[in-house]
């Protein structure tokens, strides 16, 4: 149970911070 929170954990920021990339490339684009 503890380590699929991780993983979830780890997805959820990986997604994040490919949205934040995402965004970054529009900007200055």
């Amino acid at each position: 149970m503890k380590i699929k929170n991780v993983k979830f954990k780890l997805e959820k920021e990986r997604k994040n911070y490919y949205h934040i990339n995402i965004t970054f490339a529009g900007w200055t684009s």
